[in-house]
């Protein structure tokens, strides 16, 4: 075809210039390019043609038009929202889910609305073959707030909190007890990074309660659990297994077992992850530290991924989608070497397990959505597998760089991107279609008001009733001997023993070292240090500074106290407390605790000091256990011409009788912080049957959530 357009190169640009803008979608200039093309040579046509031309190109310029391309989405069961350039629905496939989705956008971006608005029309798609979710919450009890949304859709949503987690990760599910039990060994000696002598000792372990319990021969109906594990090794002679790894596995499962909770873990039968798979459930995580998530998230993952491959499923339709709500630390790789406590684990070349099931889980018909702040720290082996990417506000350049990127955005539409986003619009790239192209939606504002209270949570998880489970009463009220009684082992080590540093170890009663009685004198002086912080301040490497921790604890002169200060304030880690007879030792060589931050254990001194410094940051003066008004509060706070009082509960039944001596002794507001996350609810109830009109005086939280509701007092 021979154009008489008197400049042919510049029409060919204009041409493609607005194919790629979507400026043939204006009818006025298809009419004109249709002329052009056909051989028009008038002048006034093309005038016109670059006239209009003109005006797209200035708009563009001046940011009047996005650099996006207009969505053809409009096929598929799933509305992911509107089409900022058009007004049309965005829409994709429920399957198209299979592969994988990341959404990644900056505090305030809107992502938990995307994620209640995508949950959502997961629950109303095929009533007839439902597709259940799994929303991992770990740090917030916002998601909960979906059920009243699920139940108009006609779906049930169930919230289980940590208290009502029934729990038994050496349970095949219905899978090959062999490779069930080489996973969990995988998983536990990754996560709570047990040296190679430990993983030989849990697997031997493993394996001889698997034949004591008749499971390799098919039994079924019940199995060893964590507590046997640990009751295993603690009983094993010593020609059984080395005394480091015997140590190893002691020191960091009792630790672990006491931090979710013996109970909850004291089942021979609990819940199957193929039998939660049935119903869409909000797990929470709240109240347990980030180390438990991470194993109790992963462990239920490859139990339900490998049912389906054992099966022989493949290309399954999607019947299970899991969010991973505030995901960063799951898949962070640089996270393995940064930890604060001892629970190391992996390196950073390593793939996790979490990378693993991202890489694995599409053709079992399980989808996984993924939902971070920043692109920080995230393998590059993971984003590939999360083929839906969707991109929200973010206040970090490189991030809207590499996910960008990812995406298949030019710099212009990422630039772009930058000034535009505002809370609930994101740029889309959907896995699966005949359209590839990122595009820019808004997402309607969902009205999600706190309605699903800790009662109602705890009556949503009746539905699970169905579920058989077989508890371990005598397991109930275990604790780990060797670290809550800081005693030694009854079994007499060898002779030929060694510790991990080569050194042969010392009788328990002997005089301290020199470097250990440094290292405990750091403990009385300066008890806030988390082990990193300590073994720096004492100039010894990570390894060494274990090694000291794990004998203070085995002489009993000092504990273990896992702190979590809640979401946004930084990870879970571990102070290490004096026992009464570190004490009496540390008062033999004049060495006083450090003072100054109320009375209790260390954890309430933790707490009084942290909310003290935070006070003093936003201006506020604190006194520590304050009696000037003839009660003695443990935190008061002056502003203006009002004094509050600031109670940390950390055990039950004190709290009204605190609050009500406050009041009477004048103060004008009073918090009450509780430690318990459910406790909080039956403490406000509480209050207001015995206070009254007065209950409008009290203030009352999670412990965690100190900042929210001491600012409510404040202000």
């Amino acid at each position: 075809m021979e154009f008489n357009f008197r400049n042919q190169n510049q029409l060919l640009r204009d041409l493609k210039w607005a194919a790629d803008h979507d400026g043939l979608d204006n009818p006025v200039i298809q009419s004109l390019a249709r002329a052009l093309v056909l051989g028009a040579d008038d002048e006034e046509i093309e005038g016109m043609w670059q006239e209009q031309i003109h005006q797209q190109k200035m708009a563009h310029v001046l940011f009047q038009t996005p650099p996006f391309r207009k969505s053809r989405l409009d096929e598929g069961e799933i509305n992911l929202g509107k089409d900022v350039l058009s007004g049309n629905d965005v829409r994709a496939h429920l399957q198209s889910l299979a592969a994988g989705m990341h959404v990644c956008g900056g505090t305030g971006s809107g992502k938990s609305f995307f994620l209640a608005w995508l949950l959502l029309q997961i629950a109303a798609a095929n009533p007839l073959h439902p597709c259940q979710v799994w929303i991992y919450d770990t740090y917030r009890t916002q998601m909960r707030n979906l059920r009243p949304l699920f139940r108009q859709v006609g779906r049930d949503l169930i919230v289980l909190p940590p208290e009502d987690w029934k729990w038994n990760p050496l349970e095949p599910d219905g899978c090959d007890p062999r490779t069930h039990l080489n996973t969990f060994v995988d998983i536990f000696v990754r996560r709570l990074g047990f040296p190679p002598r430990a993983r030989i000792t849990l697997q031997q372990a493993c394996h001889s309660l698997y034949e004591k319990f008749g499971i390799w021969d098919g039994r079924s109906d019940a199995f060893p659990n964590l507590v046997d594990v640990y009751e295993w090794v603690w009983s094993a002679p010593a020609s059984v297994s080395h005394p480091f790894a015997r140590d190893a596995i002691l020191d960091r499962l009792g630790g672990f077992i006491t931090a979710v909770g013996p109970k909850r873990v004291a089942y021979r039968v609990g819940y199957k992850a193929s039998d939660l798979a049935k119903h869409s459930i909000v797990l929470e995580g709240r109240g347990v530290t980030e180390l438990v998530n991470h194993v109790f998230i992963e462990s239920n993952l490859f139990a339900v991924l490998q049912r389906e491959i054992q099966q022989g499923n493949f290309n399954s339709p999607l019947d299970l989608l899991m969010v991973c709500d505030d995901a960063q630390r799951f898949f962070d790789q640089t996270q393995p070497n940064q930890r604060s406590d001892d629970f190391q684990y992996g390196t950073i070349g390593e793939m996790n397990p979490m990378e693993e099931i991202a890489t694995v889980i599409r053709g079992a018909g399980k989808g996984i959505c993924v939902a971070t702040q920043s692109m920080v720290g995230l393998s590059r082996r993971l984003t590939p597998n999360l083929a839906t990417k969707i991109m929200g506000r973010s206040s970090s350049f490189s991030d809207a760089l590499r996910l960008g990127q990812d995406m298949g955005m030019n710099r212009e539409q990422i630039e772009d991107s930058q000034k535009r986003l505002k809370p609930g619009m994101f740029v889309i790239q959907v896995s699966e279609g005949d359209w590839r192209e990122p595009c820019l939606i808004s997402v309607p504002l969902l009205n999600m008001p706190n309605v699903v209270s800790d009662e109602e949570a705890a009556e949503s998880v009746k539905a699970l009733d169905s579920i058989p489970v077989v508890p371990a009463p005598e397991y109930e009220k275990w604790e780990p001997q060797h670290i809550i009684n800081a005693i030694t082992p009854t079994k007499k080590k060898r002779k030929d023993s060694q510790d991990e540093d080569g050194s042969t170890p010392r009788n328990p009663n002997a005089p301290l070292p020199m470097e250990l009685l440094e290292y405990l004198k750091s403990i009385a002086r300066k008890p806030f240090l988390n082990a990193t912080e300590r073994d720096e301040s004492e100039g010894v490497t990570a390894s060494k500074g274990n090694n000291m921790r794990k004998k203070l604890i085995q002489q009993g002169l000092v504990n273990l106290l896992s702190i979590n200060p809640g979401s946004g304030r930084g990870r879970s880690f571990q102070l290490l407390e004096l026992t009464e007879k570190g004490l009496d030792l540390m008062s033999q060589f004049g060495v006083k605790p450090s003072a100054g931050h109320g009375r209790g254990r260390l954890a309430h001194r933790w707490w009084s000091h942290t909310i003290s410094q935070w006070l003093k940051r936003r201006g506020v003066k604190p006194v520590i256990e304050d009696d000037s008004l003839g009660a003695r509060v443990d935190i008061s706070a002056t502003t203006g011409n009002q004094k509050i009082a600031i109670e940390v509960e950390m055990s039950r039944g004190y709290e009204l009788e605190n609050v009500k001596k406050d009041l009477q002794a004048g103060f004008s507001q009073v918090v009450s912080l509780v430690n318990e996350p459910e406790a909080v609810q039956r403490v406000k109830a509480k209050l207001e049957r015995e206070l009254g009109a007065s209950s409008g005086s009290v203030h009352v939280g999670c412990l965690r959530d100190y900042v929210e509701i001491i600012t409510l007092a404040l202000n």
